[in-house]
């Protein structure tokens, strides 16, 4: 079980920018990514061997290197051999939202793509068939991306669908789905050369992923589209309370509003020294069980 957790641990320090690429699965908690998994193989950990790889597929998609998300994607075991998983329906997601990505990216391979993609949101909808409502958000989700790659639909349809999306992952608390479909909403619009919108939804994703304390995902974002995030003036879709946090899970529903941008700059601040205690505590933690392992083994 330490396994599990120290790629888990790892995987948020990256997100939060604790470690040189983000991309690398090292840090704090692994040193040297190629030795952690060749230990799982070693032992035969397959629980830790599908983190591993679960965990660099996101990442590797959060930071727009999508070979890599899809070389790492497709490491992962069969659901058929892995079993019942809660992660099973995020995986889904990503692999789905991977194959969109690269049917933008890839216009001579686009129909293999997004046949692809539309596989991974038809087994979500057959989840949501079932009455697995977790899913309901993850399948809105997708249903936007596939809409945006229709050339005739039009971009109200597709930004209503986005939008959907946005409210769902916000009424279930799940920030992190909510900046995503922010964020490939200002992708959207983006390429339809609308700045207004682009700029709406692409500060609503900084925002929200600087809540969820993703900053380096946040810095990517400033970093890629500088031009749009410099002035928020530029949109006239902003409001004083246009960004709405998702409800926080497992407490008393809460709403909050970015107002300014010392509010976020604070809030960012406050997330992260709340965040770095935490992750201290989880890697101390996982220290203490590599010390008590040590001491069973010499017993």
């Amino acid at each position: 079980y330490v396994a599990l957790f120290e790629v888990l641990v790892q995987y948020v320090m990256n997100l939060m920018g604790r470690n040189d690429d983000p991309l690398d699965l090292e840090g704090e908690i692994i040193a040297d990514q190629y030795e952690c998994i060749s230990r799982y193989h070693q032992t035969n950990n397959r629980r830790a061997i599908g983190s591993f790889y679960y965990f660099r597929t996101i990442l590797a998609y959060f930071f727009n290197d999508l070979n890599l998300a899809k070389s790492m994607s497709t490491m992962l075991y069969s659901p058929m051999h892995e079993g019942a998983t809660p992660l099973l329906p995020v995986r889904y997601l990503f692999q789905g939202l991977i194959a969109f990505a690269l049917a933008k990216q890839s216009p001579g391979c686009m129909r293999t793509h997004v046949r692809e993609g539309r596989l991974y949101l038809r087994r979500l909808n057959g989840m949501l068939k079932k009455n697995c409502a977790n899913v309901f958000h993850l399948v809105l989700l997708l249903g936007a991306e596939n809409l945006s790659l229709k050339s005739k639909t039009d971009p109200r349809t597709v930004q209503r669908a986005y939008d959907n999306a946005i409210q769902a992952s916000g009424r279930l608390g799940v920030t992190h789905t909510q900046a995503m479909a922010n964020e490939l909403a200002g992708d959207y619009f983006y390429r339809l050369d609308d700045r207004q919108w682009a700029t709406t939804y692409f500060t609503r994703a900084w925002t929200l992923y600087s809540h969820w304390g993703a900053h380096a995902k946040a810095s990517q974002l400033q970093k890629n589209y500088a031009d749009l995030l410099a002035d928020v003036s530029a949109s006239k879709h902003l409001g004083p309370e246009t960004v709405i946090m998702a409800r926080e899970r497992f407490t008393d529903i809460k709403t909050s509003a970015s107002s300014t941008a010392s509010q976020t700059a604070t809030t960012s601040s406050m997330a992260q020294s709340a965040g770095s205690k935490l992750l201290a505590e989880a890697a101390q933690a996982l220290r203490d069980s590599h010390d008590f392992e040590r001491h069973l083994v010499a017993i």
